[in-house]
């Protein structure tokens, strides 16, 4: 079970070292969602701001950390995203790709995407 257990953590670095190499938030994305794409500018921060999550659980895979110190650091490093550079379409988009890196690690990140767009109370409201 624990060499399964590390061939997964294995695995899933390498996944997030993949999407880090990648741009996250192409032109497909924004049409996809019926959005109109942002400037070059935002979106390379948006692109920066996503490779600072995936490197933050990179570095919590590494360390072998639960999966509840894992939503935990990665709430921490969401919550130190300034989310007042972005516009609400450019918000949800960016969470939309947070929730799809808690898929890739098998873990729930919804309550921190809740938390960072509209505040504590409100997530604790919304995902109950």
């Amino acid at each position: 079970m624990i060499v399964f257990y590390k061939k997964l953590i294995i695995v899933s670095i390498e996944i997030l070292k993949e999407l880090k190499i990648k741009d996250n938030f192409p032109p497909e994305v924004w049409e996809n969602k019926g959005l109109i794409m942002s400037p070059q500018e935002v979106c390379l921060r948006l692109n920066n701001d996503y490779n600072l999550m995936l490197d933050e659980a990179i570095e919590q895979l590494s360390k072998n950390n639960s999966k509840q110190k894992l939503v935990r650091q990665l709430g921490k490093k969401l919550r130190s995203i300034s989310k007042n550079q972005y516009d609400t379409e450019e918000r949800e988009l960016f969470l939309d790709k947070v929730i799809d890196l808690g898929k890739i690690l098998k873990i729930d990140l919804r309550f921190e995407a809740n938390r960072w767009l509209c505040g504590y109370i409100l997530a604790k409201l919304f995902t109950r």
